[in-house]
């Protein structure tokens, strides 16, 4: 039978984890918030940033190469590096 009142029944609890997921997160905040401030992103960086996806730019690709699929004409596209559809 277990017996409350004897510590050996007790895990111990570690903290070391969720004080280091706490820095992390408040270090990310920071970053986010100087880099959005100071304009130090590219316009087209849109991933983790705030109120932006990467659903537009994923949505925009798409439509070139729809477009380039369906005129059989040369559409440059710019995501990232550049890519060239032909």
């Amino acid at each position: 039978m277990n017996c409350t009142s004897d510590t050996a029944n007790y895990r111990p609890i570690s903290v070391g984890e969720p004080i280091s997921r706490l820095y992390a997160n408040i270090m990310v905040q920071r970053l986010v918030t100087y880099t959005e401030q100071q304009q130090l992103r590219s316009a087209t960086q849109t991933g983790y940033r705030p109120e932006l996806g990467t659903i537009h730019p994923a949505f925009a690709l798409q439509h070139a190469v729809d477009k380039q699929t369906c005129q059989q004409a040369f559409v440059p596209v710019f995501c990232g590096p550049q890519i060239s559809l032909r």
